[in-house]
């Protein structure tokens, strides 16, 4: 296997973590000469597996935010996709975890309930809704994962949702599709009996599993769209609103076979 270093993402993770380049280099166990190397124009076209692995540990990002991984595979030019993989402009953090749950099949799953059988959220129908969300819209999707953070539905978007300010909130839900591949989403609620619940969940740190349905809402007048939990907030024309909180208990991961 060989790590393709990812244009100037060693860079900004290090300044999105406040850390100079000494630091990182203390910090991961790498020479900061390192650091300077692979934060220059004349970056090396690959990386060790060991110091991809260093940097995410100590960055707390996913190793394919740093680098995009291809396999040596018989009668396989690895020379030529690299040269490709250089060749493209840099691909998305959300883009990358897509191609990795579906390199590792994982980008059919389902949850299977007492009540039926929905598509398990991830990288690649995220990227989805972010791409086309017209094409999911009013569909039921099963979100899953550990409340992170919890915050207030803004006034506009409450209005949007129809819901009273102060009943619904919004949550960020995150779990690991795959070791090295985190995946985070955003749900919002309307019914002040959820709220209550998933509110409780954050505060003792525990999972939760919900049906959640795709609302879009395209931009007109003053509505701008859905601000959703990002290091960069921005609008989104879409929202997964909460529907049904799940217990554990009644839900069975399953893969869709190919």
């Amino acid at each position: 296997m060989t790590w393709v270093p990812i244009r100037n993402a060693v860079r900004k993770l290090r300044e999105a973590a406040k850390l100079e380049q000494r630091e990182l280099a203390k910090k991961s166990g790498l020479t900061e000469r390192a650091i300077r190397l692979l934060e220059s124009k004349s970056a090396p076209k690959t990386m060790y597996a060991a110091t991809v692995k260093a940097l995410a540990g100590t960055l707390e990002c996913a190793p394919e935010d740093l680098a995009t991984w291809i396999s040596r595979r018989r009668g396989h030019d690895v020379d030529d996709e690299i040269q490709s993989i250089l060749a493209l402009p840099p691909a998305s953090t959300l883009a990358r975890r897509a191609q990795r749950e579906q390199e590792l099949g994982r980008d059919h799953e389902t949850l299977t309930t007492t009540g039926g059988r929905y598509a398990l959220l991830g990288p690649t129908l995220l990227k989805r809704c972010h791409a086309a969300c017209a094409t999911v819209e009013n569909e039921l999707f099963a979100i899953s994962g550990l409340i992170k953070d919890y915050d207030s539905v803004p006034a506009r978007a409450a209005t949007v949702l129809g819901v009273n300010v102060g009943r619904g909130a919004r949550f960020l839900l995150a779990r690991n599709v795959a070791r090295g591949v985190p995946f985070y989403a955003t749900v919002f609620t309307r019914d002040l009996t959820l709220t209550r619940q998933l509110i409780d969940l954050a505060e003792d740190t525990s999972r939760a599993t919900v049906l959640a349905r795709v609302v879009v809402k395209e931009p007109v007048d003053d509505w701008k769209g859905f601000f959703i939990f990002e290091k960069r907030p921005k609008p989104h024309p879409f929202a997964f609103v909460v529907e049904q909180l799940i217990s554990d208990g009644k839900l069975r991961a399953t893969a869709k076979r190919r």
